[in-house]
């Protein structure tokens, strides 16, 4: 009804600046106001909320927020939800304001650890250049003259020396 349709003038103006954060988040949480449509039509979710604010959407953000965390059931268990953390957050911070840096290792240069399919007790190093190709699927290995295997650590923890995240000097 009413309280909706003003919501929606806080969050979408029809003219000038959509109004701020507080009064967004009062209208939600304290008033009980929802956009119209509701949660079929928004995705009322901490992911939503971080969709929203990565493309600068800071009134839809407010809103999706306060529903997430009335949703959850509001006080602690609300601010609970709105503080698990993110995996695509974590992975676009790394990626965007750490910047890694992409070695390339000479084949030969870097050894996997390979659990082989006919001897599933023993794990073997494989030298790089070895290796058949490109890892099948789900680290899944071809090693020539050897046979296939599976990356004993997964895609990315099998590397002796240069696994993915990890430092050295």
């Amino acid at each position: 009804g009413r309280l909706s349709l003003d919501l929606a003038e806080l969050v979408r103006p029809c003219t000038g600046k959509p109004a701020t954060a507080r009064e967004i988040w009062d209208k939600v949480v304290r008033g009980g106001a929802e956009l119209p449509g509701g949660s079929k039509l928004w995705d009322e979710t901490l992911a939503g909320a971080l969709d929203a604010a990565r493309t600068g959407d800071w009134p839809l953000c407010t809103y999706l927020a306060a529903r997430c965390f009335l949703e959850a059931g509001g006080s602690n268990a609300g601010a609970a939800a709105l503080a698990v953390s993110d995996e695509r957050c974590c992975k676009t911070l790394w990626l965007e304001v750490a910047a890694p840096v992409v070695v390339e290792v000479p084949p030969g240069q870097e050894r996997l650890c390979v659990r082989f399919d006919n001897n599933r007790d023993a794990l073997d190093w494989v030298p790089t250049d070895q290796l058949s190709n490109a890892i099948i699927r789900r680290g899944r290995v071809w090693v020539r003259r050897r046979g296939c295997g599976t990356l004993a650590g997964g895609l990315c923890g099998s590397a002796e020396r240069l696994n993915p995240g990890e430092t050295f000097e």
